[in-house]
């Protein structure tokens, strides 16, 4: 019971122990390429992405098919490339050629993991900021100090010009 277990665990194993790890940059092109140095110009390219195996692109009788985005490009040799890589263009691409007798062939480069590496996610230097040496609040106390200063003022102007009409208005009287 336990031979099954292992037949899949190994027939697994082996069908992704032929990935190919691909690095792009975010913004940047990548080009997957499967192996072949030429293609038959009758031959059927499909390209998947995801573990979905969504269809995203393909090429039949020299017509192409692009089914998620124009970024997507086929090369002469079956080779993928994409143009203007997003950190979603990361994961597990396939391509499968099938022949003018409707045999499908795979090279065992057509399994390509690609990972898009963002400028942001690299470490770089820090941005520098300068030192919080508390200047903007001892300009802040010294501005409050200068208008209660000018408010003690005005009032006490206002005192000595109230004075002055009350001794006024004392002798008219």
């Amino acid at each position: 019971m336990m031979q099954p277990h292992v037949c899949v665990c190994v027939c697994v194993s082996l069908l992704f122990s032929d990935v190919k790890p691909v690095v792009g940059t975010g913004g940047g092109d990548v080009c997957l390429h499967i192996g072949a140095t030429e293609v038959d110009r009758d031959a059927h390219i499909v390209w998947f992405y995801g573990p979905k195996n969504k269809v995203i692109i393909s090429y039949d009788n020299g017509t192409y098919d692009t089914k998620l985005s124009e970024r997507f490009q086929l090369d002469a040799n079956g080779s993928l490339m994409i143009r203007s890589l997003t950190a979603n263009d990361s994961g597990l691409y396939n391509c499968e050629i099938f022949s003018k007798n409707g045999l499908i062939t795979q090279t065992h480069f057509s399994w390509l993991k690609l990972l898009v590496v963002s400028f942001s996610s690299v470490p770089g230097p820090k941005p520098t900021t300068p030192p919080n040496n508390g200047i903007p609040w001892i300009v802040g106390v010294a501005v409050l100090i200068v208008l209660v200063v000018l408010l003690c003022a005005v009032w006490k102007c206002r005192e000595q010009i109230k004075g002055q009409f009350e001794r006024k208005s004392k002798s008219v009287g």
